[in-house]
């Protein structure tokens, strides 16, 4: 499902005109620069093609990336990219780190004898003067000792693993741009010398059976130089006598068009966001910007073309991409999706594709392949669920990110959770408990109980009360204040905000600076919000301490605030003993609630909105 999925998205590509994605034999690859040739095949210069990054901050010489032809796999042995390789193969320089090592010195003039002899075998009956030009550049080289004036000068920037191009004096493209020499690499690429023929596992055609697969790059935490989807690397896996790729055989067409696809969408900025450790890429069947675009920014927490890295124009109306915006942002705020406003094809078929790095393969995290439609109205449930007030003047969408960013600790997450959390985004499902017990954990240690965190709480109650059936408990959780609710937890949450406020209003001085550093808040919500009846009564007791001190300065004040209090109190018959999970959630809602509707009133001291 997965690699025919992604064989369908190359073969729509393929056929789009505004998109550059190779063909079969060809590769997009970075290279840094480029040796300049006459017809003699002197080298006459070494061009750099490197280009400064937009980054102002960390601006540097990045590669640029050209067509090529097909990368070779470089997993063991000595093998050659045809007219472009680095500076090893091609001019028979050592690495910088390898500089001094008689062996690494050997290993490399071989590998230069194997590129020169490998493009002398494809190249020395082509009637081409580029092509004869290289090969005399080549056997140049050889007898000067591979050593030139311009390459010692620049030597040092071009033996770290560089990739270069060539081009001839006076042609305006490359080498490998040549008729002749396109051909050339064609009649080479599918001979089929030796190839197995077999029916594809994918399609069910016949073809030639591709005996490896190619690595995937952009995976984070993956190799560098890229990791396999499918791969068989040990004797385990055979079956009947078959290894390596015709174990489960595909053809070396759908083997290129799949790794080439997937490829081109990990280097997409806005097909390609980061879930927890997953790697996560998307697309449409019908490749439609509009849509990739639109989830882009929901998962990123985006706006319509103005968070993306790419400039893409969406489309030519300027009418057209404002009602796309105000779309996005409905569902940013959890609207519901009226799709006859709009040309966005909701039965579109979507997929989404997360990946992890596993030592020198890449696991299959999640995939999921729905409809537009179905996918924007999930996503816009979320938004609706987590949705809860705050007078905070901005607060970002609440995106898986900063949802999995809530629970992190030294900056890691736990990795599974990520897939979990984005499936139930994706699917309209319950959050996973992890979530919930992991932000519970967080504001029990110390952590504020901040919008994003009460959000995620909310969320998650609200959905476990809808998957329960509780009608009952899904109406009592509001984006804001539920003041008719008379559940022990919430009315504690609410009791201890109301407490904490008039503590600090009490010692508040006359400049509006707190005198005091530590509020009842870091001596007792931890035990408040777990086991209640342990500190209850000394609450009780410290408020009133705090309210005889408020009352000296700010009569009125006191008096509205102790009123509050006593509603409150008034509802709770029982002091329960323990909190369970739920309850506890329950409690940091009530109090977060309570804060931000005493900020909303004017009543707040605490100088806090979020």
């Amino acid at each position: 499902m997965i690699l025919n999925s992604l064989v369908d998205y190359y073969q729509v590509l393929s056929k789009q005109k505004n998109n550059n994605i190779p063909k079969q034999g060809y590769s997009e690859e970075k290279v840094h620069f480029c040796l300049v040739i006459d017809t003699d095949g002197n080298l006459k210069s070494v061009r750099d093609l490197r280009e400064l990054s937009t980054n102002k901050k960390n601006s540097k010489l990045l590669p640029t990336k050209l067509t090529l032809p097909e990368r070779v796999q470089k997993s063991s042995g000595i093998t050659s990219n045809f007219l472009w390789e680095n500076s090893e193969y091609l001019l028979g320089l050592e690495k910088k780190k390898e500089k001094g090592n008689k062996k690494k010195k050997e290993l490399t003039l071989k590998r230069f004898h194997y590129f020169s002899e490998f493009h002398k075998n494809l190249l020395s009956n082509i009637d081409d003067v580029g092509a004869q030009a290289f090969l005399h550049f080549l056997e140049k080289h050889n007898s000067n000792g591979c050593q030139h004036p311009i390459i010692e000068k620049m030597e040092d920037e071009m033996n770290n693993g560089e990739m270069f191009v060539i081009r001839l004096e006076g042609d305006a493209g490359y080498l490998h741009e040549r008729p002749a020499l396109i051909t050339a690499w064609e009649n080479h690429y599918f001979r089929n010398e030796g190839s197995t023929y077999g029916v594809s596992l994918l399609s069910g055609k016949e073809g030639v059976i591709s005996e490896g697969h190619a690595t995937i790059k952009g995976v984070r935490n993956a190799q560098s130089s890229g990791a396999r989807i499918v791969s068989f690397n040990s004797s385990a896996f055979e079956s009947y006598g078959h290894k390596k790729g015709f174990i489960s055989p595909i053809t070396e067409e759908e083997m290129f068009q799949y790794t080439t696809a997937l490829n081109y969408l990990l280097e997409r900025r806005n097909q390609c966001i980061q879930i927890g450790d997953a790697t996560t890429v998307f697309w449409s069947k019908s490749n439609s910007l509009d849509q990739t675009e639109i989830i882009y920014n929901l998962f990123s927490g985006g706006d319509l073309g103005q968070n993306t890295t790419e400039k893409i124009e969406l489309t030519e109306n300027q009418h057209e991409t404002n009602k796309i915006r105000s779309f996005l942002r409905g569902v940013q705020r959890g609207n519901k999706v009226i799709w006859d406003e709009h040309s966005i094809e909701p039965e579109t078929e979507f997929y989404i594709l997360g990946l992890s790095p596993n030592n020198a393969r890449i696991s299959i995290r999640y995939f999921y392949r729905t409809n537009f439609g179905t996918l924007i109205e999930n996503i816009a449930k979320h938004f609706k669920d987590v949705d809860i007030f705050t007078n905070y003047s901005y607060t970002a969408s609440l995106t898986p990110w900063r949802m999995l960013n809530e629970t992190s600790v030294n900056d890691k997450t736990h990795p599974l959770l990520g897939g979990s959390l984005f499936k139930a985004l994706v699917t309209g499902g319950s959050y996973p408990n992890m979530l919930y017990q992991q932000i519970l954990s967080r504001i029990r240690a110390g952590e504020e109980v901040n919008y994003y965190k009460a959000a995620c709480i909310k969320g998650y109650l609200l959905r476990k009360a809808r998957m329960e059936s509780n009608k009952k408990m899904e109406g009592l959780i509001t984006v804001s204040l539920n003041e008719k609710r008379e559940d022990f937890a919430y009315l504690f949450g609410r009791l201890f905000a109301v407490m904490e406020n008039i503590q600090v209003a009490a010692y508040r001085d006359t400049e509006g600076k707190s005198g005091i550093e530590r509020t009842i808040k870091n001596t007792y919500f931890s035990r408040a919000s777990t086991t209640p009846k342990v500190v209850f009564s000394t609450l009780i007791r410290l408020n009133q301490h705090h309210q005889d001190k408020l009352a000296k300065e700010k009569k009125g004040l006191q008096v509205k605030l102790d009123k509050l209090i006593t509603e409150i109190v008034g509802n709770i018959s029982n002091v329960p003993a323990q909190l369970n999970y739920e309850e506890q959630g329950e409690f940091m809602l009530g109090y977060y609630q309570q804060k931000q509707e005493l900020y909303r009133k004017g009543d707040s001291e605490n100088g806090e909105s979020n």
